[in-house]
């Protein structure tokens, strides 16, 4: 069962919230970026504790929340700049571009025989064949 974002944060204490949102904030601040135990610090916890969490699964499926959240904020951005890099001339943008927009798929062909079209070997063409593999491996 799914749970909504209402039931999920109402699971969580408002501290795992916070650490949760600066998680997720932190893994986008490049450079900037903190160690767990500032952020630790930052919310008044000790870093047992914020590692704690990180293991709730509760926890963890929020902070994924957020992080999609940062993505689709990003998207059109990233979007651009794809789109950008394919008027520039990349092939590998073109490639990327067409994938996204679900005109490039790799496909893949198997071919079926029915076994009723195959041709049915005798007793006697069946003991060549075997006599002439033996005769291989010897």
């Amino acid at each position: 069962m799914a749970l909504t974002l209402r039931e999920l944060k109402s699971r969580l204490s408002p501290e795992q919230l916070q650490a949760a949102e600066l998680i997720a904030a932190n893994e986008f601040a490049g450079k900037q970026r903190k160690k767990q135990e500032e952020i630790a610090q930052e919310i008044g916890v000790t870093s047992r504790t914020l590692r704690n969490w990180r293991q709730n699964n509760d926890f963890v499926r929020y902070t994924s929340v957020i992080s999609e959240r940062e993505l689709d904020n990003v998207r059109p951005a990233v979007d651009a700049a794809l789109f950008k890099s394919a008027m520039n001339g990349s092939v590998n943008a073109m490639k990327l571009y067409y994938q996204v927009t679900g005109n490039l798929v790799n496909r893949s062909e198997i071919a079926t025989v029915d076994a009723s079209e195959r041709k049915q070997l005798t007793d006697e063409e069946l003991r060549k064949g075997i006599d002439e593999l033996n005769d291989m491996l010897q």
